[in-house]
């Protein structure tokens, strides 16, 4: 089975040798394959290679080469996947709050396969959920950490970062935690 990146060029190939020299056929879900711009099809001595450019969703399938040369029929297949590497669909907002208070940090991902989202302090130090932090990421690749009751301590970088078979990607998220300033107003006097 083969992974392909989306818009990249990839290649299948066999090897087939055989007396008398056998024929060979590629076919893709079962339907017989000819060289065009999408994919091209390529044979020297025993080497047959299937090209697909610009890889995408349609090319997701099952890829076979049969090779027959009138006295026997061999046949192998691959399941190709087309993969999309992680991106991040929009900036990530920093966020600021008062001590005590709840504070959300948000990054929106998409991938396919959908990414693992994981997340750190900026120095490395993985976020691990607790009382009173949670991670949750949701199925439109929503990833949100809270902190509640947050402290000075809580402030600093933060960042997500989603990761799949074929890539990966990091948002950082700013955490300004600021001191309560209560200002005492009398107006008795």
């Amino acid at each position: 089975d083969l992974d392909i990146v989306q818009s990249s060029n990839s290649v299948l190939s066999v090897d087939c040798d055989g007396v008398p020299k056998p024929k060979l056929t590629w076919y893709f879900n079962d339907q017989e394959i000819k060289s065009n711009q999408k994919t091209r099809i390529d044979t020297k001595g025993t080497i047959s290679t299937l090209t697909i450019n610009k890889a995408d969703f349609p090319d997701i399938g099952t890829y076979k080469v049969v090779a027959d040369n009138g006295k026997e029929r061999v046949d192998t297949q691959a399941n190709v996947d087309v993969c999309v590497k992680p991106k991040l669909d929009s900036k990530p907002v920093d966020v600021t709050c008062l001590i005590n208070e709840t504070a959300k940090l948000s990054a929106k991902f998409s991938a396919v396969p959908a990414p693992t989202v994981t997340w750190h302090k900026s120095d490395g130090t993985p976020v691990v959920p607790d009382d009173r932090i949670q991670i949750i990421t949701d199925e439109t690749g929503l990833s949100t950490l809270t902190i509640k009751n947050s402290t000075t301590g809580d402030s600093g970088p933060y960042l997500a970062k989603a990761t799949n078979k074929v890539g990966a990607v990091e948002a950082k998220i700013n955490l300004a935690v600021k001191g309560n300033n209560y200002v005492y107003n009398d107006t008795r006097f």
